[in-house]
């Protein structure tokens, strides 16, 4: 290898080594220095001492991480001092230098960073926490953050400690950043603290099917637009989350549920759930058709929000109603069934359903529309039936119809007004009526009443006679003088017959 290629590579060696030089050339310095502690926060009181200085008096200048925090003169080549460790310091090692005339020497103080604690490391969105803290600058001012939010600020005390409580801001469930410091470059490590979904509201906390619900919800996966409604263990519906993993007043209903105290749950697509603090009540609801008409009306009744599997039961007012076959509810609550409305006065009734828990009325109207007034046929009226002895006549009327069915009256008196009637007859279903009569005049009537209980007005009376209509004194008369004719005829007759002889 040729000289000036050995010559150049001992260059190079040497320019690389150049930097580290001092390090190597260093001397051992003959003074020395200790502080007490060599550890601790911002505003952390330091002892110094320091020996090997030079004998005569000299002034000396402590520095911290290059800020001058102390300053004295030396005595017999020993000098003290303290100091406190300035704010604005990086956390972590720094150099403490005392400098006397040409004279240094060094040590070591490791600034240790500040340190928080929360009360609970998790909640929900709104809830309150405490951060406690150690190890700051006294009096210092330091900011709470999350996730790089200032959540509010607190004064240090003289211990370096404090503590802040602040509410959990809206955030997206999971782990958060919790940090503090007096400034952004002196924060601390951070605490992780993890937002669990909650359900804030229900309205209303009770109702029929089909109620509509307005449920809000915070601290869910951001931006999910699934996030499933359960009421008790059926979706009923799905509601969207914002950024912040909150949604608010989104609607949501149900249909056919059986009754009860129901837990309204919500669940994202990250399986992060929560459940309401109220129940909902699941409420009965019935519904009658047609809810007016006549006797035999066919009734439709049908039901949600009920017991399950439950047997139901129907009244009229007080009276049980017999159903077309039982009615029992699904296992959802619901029903449907049907019966036909009995014989009952016209006007307001109440039908009520029961499930043995669960019970409900409606109003049903029974038709109050009078039958028409029915039209007598025979015997016509002044008729004369028969001559000296009772008759039994048929009296027949016209046919009166009516949704709710009809049965007749009828009366027979022996005075226009029926004041003392001889023959009343109620809830005929046949259009006649044979009755025996003695001799005499008689009047008579028919009205129709309907299954509702609502009657026409009786119909014009009619008369009827039953015999000649003499009376028995003036029949006994003509019959004395017919005989007394008859016998005068008799004697006459003979007289003339015994004057022939």
């Amino acid at each position: 290898m040729k000289r000036s290629s050995l010559v150049f590579i001992a260059l190079v060696l040497l320019l690389a080594f150049l930097p580290f030089a001092p390090a190597f050339a260093t001397p051992a310095s003959a003074q020395t220095i200790s502080i007490s502690p060599t550890t601790g926060n911002i505003g952390t009181m330091v002892t110094l001492t320091g020996s090997g200085f030079s004998g005569t008096a000299t002034a000396f200048t402590i520095s911290f991480a290059g800020v001058i925090v102390s300053s004295g003169t030396t005595a017999s080549g020993t000098l003290s001092a303290s100091f406190t460790v300035p704010s604005g310091i990086s956390t972590g090692t720094n150099v403490v230098v005392v400098t006397a005339g040409t004279q240094t020497a060094f040590a070591y103080f490791e600034v240790l960073k500040g340190a928080i604690t929360l009360s609970v490391s998790q909640g929900i969105v709104g809830s309150r926490v405490t951060v406690s803290g150690t190890r700051f600058a006294p009096n210092s001012t330091v900011t709470v953050y999350f996730d790089g939010n200032s959540v509010g600020a607190r004064t240090v005390g003289a211990n370096g400690n404090f503590s802040h409580p602040f509410t959990v801001p809206e955030n997206p469930a999971g782990s958060h950043d919790v940090t503090a410091g007096t400034s952004s470059f002196d924060l601390t490590d951070a605490v992780q603290f993890e937002i669990k979904p909650s359900l804030s509201e229900i309205t209303p906390t009770s109702g029929a099917a089909l109620t509509p619900i307005l449920v809000s919800g915070k601290g869910f996966q951001a931006d999910d637009n699934r996030i499933s409604i359960y009421l008790g263990p059926t979706k009923i519906g799905e509601v969207k989350s914002n950024e912040l993993g909150t949604f608010a007043t989104a609607q949501v209903g149900f249909g056919e549920f059986p009754a009860g105290a129901w837990e309204l749950k919500a669940t994202d697509a990250a399986q992060n759930s929560a459940t309401a603090d109220t129940k909902f009540t699941v409420k009965a609801n019935m519904t009658i058709t047609p809810t007016a008409g006549n006797v035999s009306t066919p009734v439709k009744v049908s039901g949600t929000g009920f017991q399950a599997n439950a047997s139901i039961s129907l009244t009229l007012d007080v009276a049980a109603l017999n159903p077309v076959g039982p009615i029992r509810t699904t296992d959802k609550g619901s029903f449907t069934g049907n019966f036909v409305m009995p014989k009952s006065k016209a006007g307001a009734h109440t039908v009520a359903i029961t499930d043995g828990t669960n019970s409900l009325s409606f109003a049903w109207t029974m038709e109050s529309e009078a039958p028409a007034i029915p039209a007598l046929r025979s015997p016509l009226s002044n008729k004369t039936i028969g001559a000296l002895s009772k008759q039994s006549p048929v009296f027949t009327w016209g046919e009166v119809t009516d949704p709710s069915s009809v049965v007749y009256g009828f009366q027979i008196a022996k005075d226009a007004t029926f004041s003392i009637p001889v023959i009343t007859k109620d809830n005929l279903t046949a259009t006649t009526s044979v009755e025996t009569l003695e001799r005499g005049l008689y009047y008579w009537r028919v009205m129709a009443i309907d299954g509702a209980g609502n009657a026409s007005a009786w119909a014009t009376p009619w008369t009827v006679q039953i015999g000649w209509p003499i009376p028995i004194w003036a029949l006994v008369l003509l019959a004395l003088l017919a005989l007394a004719i008859i016998g005068l005829l008799v004697m006459v007759i003979g007289r003339s017959m015994v004057a022939r002889v």
